[in-house]
């Protein structure tokens, strides 16, 4: 039997002299042993994310925001390992402390980033920012790519 289950093994097949040569016979001719590559099939990977981005900045001074961080795959499932479970993104309130302004006028929304997953779900963000709400900004995020891998 081969040597693995995956990637590159050896097999080795041997051979038993069944008697010795004697009264003039002939030795064993060739090799006791043979060795041969086998299972080349390549062997599961298991996604593996990397550690978390440190946090964004606040998209607001007050009035309360979001900050986002983020986590990047160091490896991709292949040859069907395991997909990487949890999210990629996380996001948490920040600056909730009240503005002090009694209106706030936004502008436009930006456009939306680029998806954080070419597939398995990920997510976009886009953000506006305030004329007169002491500097702040506004981000919304929704999923995005959501076919599997």
């Amino acid at each position: 039997s081969c040597s693995v289950t995956c990637g590159i093994g050896v097999q080795i097949h041997n051979r038993v002299v069944e008697a010795i040569a004697a009264n003039g016979g002939r030795e064993c001719e060739g090799a006791y042993s043979a060795t041969k590559v086998c299972a080349e099939n390549p062997c599961p990977v298991d996604c593996q994310y990397g550690d978390w981005t440190e946090w964004q900045s606040c998209t607001t001074a007050c009035g309360g925001g979001q900050q986002a961080r983020q986590r990047f795959e160091n490896s991709s499932s292949a040859h069907g390992g395991a997909i990487c479970v949890g999210t990629d993104l996380e996001l948490q309130l920040c600056n909730t402390q009240e503005c002090g302004f009694d209106t706030c006028e936004w502008g436009d929304w930006g456009m939306w980033s680029a998806c954080s997953a070419s597939c398995g779900t990920g997510q976009r963000a886009h953000q506006r920012f305030s004329t007169n709400c002491d500097g702040g900004a506004q981000a919304e995020l929704e999923d995005c790519n959501n076919q599997t891998c």
